[in-house]
């Protein structure tokens, strides 16, 4: 019987869009159990990670304090945590049903804010 090994399943890329001007990072869905559950834990300050069906994230073993977008069901931007760091909990339970976690920085401030729709693109 074959060595188990660790397998790594490929995420989509996407675009998300706010106010017309793109989100400049690399931003990913998580679709399986393990890819939301790690979200951006040993991952750079490069990339953002779209969570679909999702109220609450946590940054345990983080190495970098991250932006925690929280959106509708239609992914209009209901809160925004800045800067949470490491080891931390941030969640939105106010119509939240969508998080995007991006690296902390890593969008204009004057650009997305509560109320925003974001336009994303698969």
């Amino acid at each position: 019987m074959p060595k188990t090994r660790i397998m790594r399943q490929k995420m989509d890329r996407m675009k998300i869009y706010a106010g017309g001007r793109e989100i400049a990072c690399d931003i990913y869905e998580a679709k399986t159990f393990w890819q939301r559950f790690s979200g951006l834990m040993f991952k750079s300050r490069k990339y953002g990670l779209l969570i679909e069906k999702c109220s609450s994230v946590h940054t345990f073993f983080m190495e970098f304090n991250i932006d925690v977008v929280c959106l509708d069901e239609d992914y209009k931007i209901v809160e925004i945590f800045y800067g949470v760091k490491p080891f931390r909990l941030a969640a939105s339970f106010k119509k939240t049903k969508h998080i995007l976690e991006l690296p902390s920085g890593a969008f204009d401030n004057s650009v997305i804010k509560p109320g925003i729709s974001l336009k994303i693109v698969k």
